[in-house]
């Protein structure tokens, strides 16, 4: 894509003038219970691989992505329009070609000018908020911070500074206002933050979790609050347990332990979970277990307020190109599509009407020198249809 061209900046002016400034609105109230059916967009959590993934954010009509440029050490930001199907650079400069080494507002430089890698983006009450890592010269994470953006790409505010520490690891999550981060500072111990969403905000502590290999993940809106998973080894087996806090009361309960599931998602009084191959709904209010669908491979699991999906979990490699396939399934664990995919990457698993997709395999099943994205339309789903949109990465923006 050369130089901006007049269209291309009237798209962006509408996106300015549409989202103005990163203005307060009124979103709900914390004490409302979280709705599938009443998400929320800048408000509520969405529901994308977010927590694993991180480069995907929803906004009022279209949806902001993240694309690594590797040989020049940046990230762009990237918005695709959903009623035109367009993917442009989220740049407001007039003639600019969008290139790596000049000053674009859709470029990251990473570890340049106090910005550093770039790793999860939200989209929050008509702001972007990005979380970003900073390392030393000896590549140990050191710092941790939130950036506010603004929608046009044109304003960049170090906003919040969460943690200076050596040798941590992040996974963080962003519902109605705060955002939520675990900090494994050492094996056996794992500290859950929450943050709010205010200039120069301090975290506050809401759990801590020591066991052996104690481990914080897979958040999830519900209620009142998240859901967070607590994994830890008793016994040299691993064990998981599902908690609940209460934004409102600041309290933690327990909502189940011992399904040792490698994903899960929580659907009115139900939970869906995959341990290994299958899938499995418990009735929390019965107790009762049943196993609906053993998928091929070991999967991740999401929901979009009406379908489950399954996908590649993260770090299994065991997998022949030719037979990845993103599963769709009703909440009877019916079979409604297997979409096929060319790729050894896990899906962003979208709202109710995309999901997206780097694809980094040829045809002959080998590897393609710069991967690329497509969003697929779910209104094809059970059709038999599967046209991709394919969308700009950091080597067609330019």
């Amino acid at each position: 894509m050369g130089k901006v061209t007049r269209v291309t900046g009237i798209i962006l002016l509408c996106m300015t003038l549409f989202f103005s400034a990163c203005s307060k609105e009124d979103k709900g109230s914390d004490t409302e219970r979280f709705s599938w059916e009443n998400i929320r967009v800048g408000y509520d959590a969405q529901p994308y691989f977010d927590e694993r993934i991180g480069n995907f954010a929803k906004a009022e009509n279209g949806y902001y992505y993240l694309s690594e440029d590797y040989d020049n050490t940046c990230t762009y930001l990237i918005y695709f329009d959903e009623t035109t199907q367009k993917a442009i650079p989220v740049c407001n400069k007039a003639d600019c070609t969008h290139s790596a080494n000049e000053s674009c507002d859709a470029v990251f430089q990473w570890w340049k000018d106090g910005i550093g890698n770039i790793s999860h983006i939200w989209y929050y009450d008509k702001c972007l908020y990005a979380l970003v890592d900073k390392l030393d010269s000896q590549t140990n994470l050191t710092s941790c911070e939130i950036y506010q953006i603004s929608p046009d790409g044109s304003k960049r505010t170090k906003y919040i500074e969460l943690f200076s520490a050596d040798n941590f690891s992040v996974t963080a999550y962003c519902h109605r206002g705060y955002i939520y981060v675990a900090v494994d500072y050492e094996k056996d111990e794992t500290i859950l933050y929450s943050v709010k969403l205010e200039k120069n905000a301090e975290p506050k502590v809401i759990y801590d979790f020591k066991g052996k290999y104690a481990t914080i993940a897979d958040y999830q809106a519900y209620e009142k609050g998240i859901t967070f998973k607590c994994y830890s080894f008793e016994d040299g087996k691993p064990v998981g347990h599902i908690k609940y806090f209460d934004n409102e009361s600041g309290t933690i309960t327990d909502l189940v332990e011992g399904l040792n599931d490698n994903s899960y998602r929580i659907i009115d009084n139900s939970i869906y979970y995959v341990k290994d191959k299958e899938l499995y709904v418990y009735n929390m209010d019965t107790k009762e277990n049943r196993l609906l669908y053993t998928f091929d491979y070991p999967i991740y699991l999401s929901y979009d307020g009406k379908y489950l999906y399954g996908d590649l979990n993260v770090g299994y490699y065991g997998l022949s190109g030719d037979l990845h396939y993103i599963y769709v399934l009703d909440l009877e664990g019916k079979l409604v599509d297997k979409i096929k995919v060319l790729s050894m990457r896990t899906c962003s698993f979208g709202d109710d009407k995309y999901l997206f997709q780097w694809f980094d395999l040829d045809e002959n099943l080998e590897p393609l020198e710069i991967p690329f994205i497509k969003a697929f339309d779910k209104s094809q789903i059970g059709t038999g249809k599967q046209e991709w949109i394919e969308l700009p990465n950091t080597t067609s923006v330019k």
